[in-house]
């Protein structure tokens, strides 16, 4: 008894370190590329593979592409993994736990054409390189569950690059393909502010990008606000590009151009949904409405104008209790409709404007109290009139184009003008102190 389990003991460790010198060599590095490769769906090699246990390996670096998938690029560096033992029996290597340090995937539009003969040609060659013990071996691999602490996802958009940094992120197989949990990360990209990925499901096929659920949260913890997304686009065929977004409480002023971020504040709500035949704005529709809360507009020079011609300071920083609007968007044509702005007895506006091939149309009702009127004798009676909420009110009509806007108020008020010189001298003083 002791012969055999001496032998069975050296027989161990010769086969111990036999196994750690396969895994460390060429042969093996090649055979879990490709097989690694067939399951991604890229073309890619491991790097600095080598056994850590008797069934863990690590390997230093994989790098992975593909010119025609959705998944065009893959890299990962500080790989680690457990290999399952029971997937011999299922002619898989199975590793159950894969960590990765870093890693990042770029996306692209799939290129993908069906070619069935060229599949069955490579099958074939495939089948002829294999070797007669071939029947033996794991014929694919199989993830269980791959996590990353510090990933990177990047995608195309408008000829620059959309970003997710530093996502700590779970991988779980999904049939051939994989489904993609991420949280705590930072997003980037074109016309966006930074925001916080708060929650993030995606599964990602050969042909589609399924958003199950994309959550987004400003980057102070402090701010309530969120953004919500779930969406769904195809990669060939039509590149139908289909998301629902609802908004809540998000501040307004790191959506603004920089330029305008010292002139408005406040919150807005509200959902919008969106519909595109590939990413060409040219080709989107889009829909819905949004709600203002807080809205605060100041340091604007048609304020600070308005603030003199009327003699009421309370212009120079307008504080609206609420505003609202619907927007539809196709093509070349734009229109915001049921806006309703208001700011108590200092300013009310209901109206539209649209805007097709950059020309502008629109009309709104305004309102203001009688004693914004006072500046100019009959600017109460010939042009604004007497109406609901106990002020007065005019329709002004918007024309013109979206870099030459045209209202016709101001021609109005300037015929009326000419019929008492004085007023028009006062407010030509007035305009001067505020030059």
């Amino acid at each position: 008894m002791t012969g055999i389990f001496l032998a069975a003991t050296l027989g161990f460790y010769f086969l111990n370190a036999w196994f750690s010198s396969y895994v460390a060599g060429k042969a093996f590095e090649q055979m879990v590329s490709r097989q690694a490769s067939k399951g991604l769906k890229v073309q890619g090699q491991f790097r600095g593979v080598r056994r850590n246990g008797f069934l863990s390996a690590s390997a230093e670096h994989f790098d992975g592409s593909n010119d025609e998938r959705t998944m065009h690029r893959l890299n990962a560096d500080s790989i680690r993994a457990t290999l399952n033992p029971l997937g011999f029996f299922r002619r898989q290597w199975r590793f159950d736990d894969i960590e990765i340090e870093t890693g990042w995937v770029e996306l692209q539009k799939s290129r993908v054409k069906p070619n069935p003969t060229g599949e069955a040609e490579e099958k074939k060659e495939e089948e002829t390189r294999k070797p007669w013990y071939s029947w033996m071996l794991p014929s694919r691999v199989y993830l269980s569950e791959v996590r990353v602490a510090d990933a990177e996802v990047r995608w195309p958009l408008r000829h620059e690059m959309g970003r997710i940094r530093h996502l700590q992120l779970k991988i779980l197989p999904h049939g051939r393909d994989f489904e993609y949990f991420g949280h705590d990360g930072t997003l980037r990209m074109p016309m966006v502010p930074p925001l916080r990925v708060a929650k993030v499901q995606v599964l990602i096929t050969k042909t589609d990008v399924d958003v199950k659920w994309f959550e987004l949260r400003p980057p102070s913890p402090k701010d309530d606000g969120f953004l919500q997304l779930k969406g769904h686009a195809e990669m060939q065929g039509d590149e139908k590009v289909s998301a629902q977004t609802h908004f809540e409480k998000m501040s307004l002023r790191p959506w603004l151009p920089a330029s305008w971020r010292d002139n408005a504040s406040g919150r807005f709500s509200g959902d919008i949904h969106w519909e595109s035949r590939g990413t060409r704005l040219e080709e989107a529709e889009a829909s819905g409405a949004l709600v203002l809360d807080g809205l605060r507009l100041q340091n604007l020079s048609w304020l600070n104008k308005l603030a003199a011609v009327t003699k009421n300071q309370a212009f120079r920083d307008l504080k609206m209790d609420r505003a609202h609007f619907k927007l539809r968007w196709k093509n070349a044509f734009w229109k915001m409709d049921e806006i309703s702005l208001d700011a108590g007895d200092l300013l009310q506006a209901r109206g539209f404007v649209q805007s097709e091939d950059k020309n502008l149309e629109g009309k709104f009702r305004i309102g203001t109290s009688r004693k914004n009127l006072e500046w100019l004798p009959d600017l109460a009676t010939d042009i604004f009139k007497p109406g609901e909420d106990g002020l007065c009110w005019t329709d002004v009509q918007i024309s013109g184009t979206r870099d030459q806007p045209v209202q016709d108020l101001t021609p109005r008020i300037t015929k009326l003008l000419m019929r008492h010189p004085l007023a028009a001298v006062g407010l030509l003083l007035r305009q001067l102190d505020e030059d």
